[in-house]
């Protein structure tokens, strides 16, 4: 089975507007998060999609999806307090009493990137038949620092660095071990990936397009805006 899990629980502090979080700014006509959203729910590859929703904005997220017709393609569940947390609470909506496993994969995407294409995420599924997990990424392109108090440190060879985007995708039985591993030790972080390395796994970097754009400030919406008016 794959299960898609699209994160749309988030406050969007980063991105500056306490009013509404950014998965519902809009883009050509519709929330931020209908297109993540939509992208999975019309792919036959994807058995199961999961949304988890900020609690606070519940009511927003189901109304964004009916408006949409994407109410019966999906499953909502209320997100956590963490990253983990949601991810948590959608695991146990898609595996009810139970657990995934190796024959699974878990697709995890950030609501707020919505210009990223099936065909890339049918990309990094096939991906998946001879490792542990698959991060999308994209190569940096600026020199990046290593600090050193209010010095600078190092400069980090520019070659060898990529940034991610989505998805990430682990095979079931991974992604079990290693999210059981971060709730025994109450790990917060904003990612798994760490503790996946940490404990041995292999995670292939796929290359993806630079429009393939997580937004996290307003400069992100207006790049992925441009990008997806063509």
């Amino acid at each position: 089975m794959i299960v898609a899990l699209i994160l749309a629980a988030g406050r969007g502090e980063r991105f500056g507007d306490d009013r509404m979080p950014k998965q519902f700014c809009d883009i050509a006509g519709k929330p931020l998060l209908v297109h993540s959203v939509a992208k999975y729910a019309a792919m036959p590859e994807i058995d199961a999609v999961v949304v988890t929703a900020n609690p606070l904005f519940l009511e927003e997220t189901r109304a964004a999806l009916a408006g949409n017709g994407l109410t019966d393609a999906v499953e909502v569940v209320v997100g956590g307090d963490t990253r983990q947390a949601s991810i948590r609470n959608a695991v146990e909506v898609a595996w009810p009493g139970g657990a995934p496993d190796a024959g699974d994969l878990v697709v995890i995407h950030n609501a707020a990137s919505p210009n990223t294409e099936c065909d890339f995420v049918r990309t990094c599924i096939d991906s998946m038949k001879d490792c542990d997990g698959v991060q999308a990424c994209v190569p940096d392109t600026r020199t990046v620092f290593e600090k050193s108090g209010d010095n600078i440190g190092r400069v980090l060879p520019r070659s060898q660095l990529v940034y991610n985007c989505d998805p990430l995708i682990y095979r079931g039985d991974v992604f079990h071990d290693v999210t059981t591993t971060q709730r025994e030790r109450g790990a917060a972080g904003e990612t798994t990936t760490d503790t996946a390395l940490e404990l041995g796994y292999r995670i292939r970097l796929i290359e993806s397009s630079y429009d393939n754009i997580k937004v996290t400030n307003r400069w992100d919406l207006e790049a992925v805006r441009a990008a997806m008016a063509h």
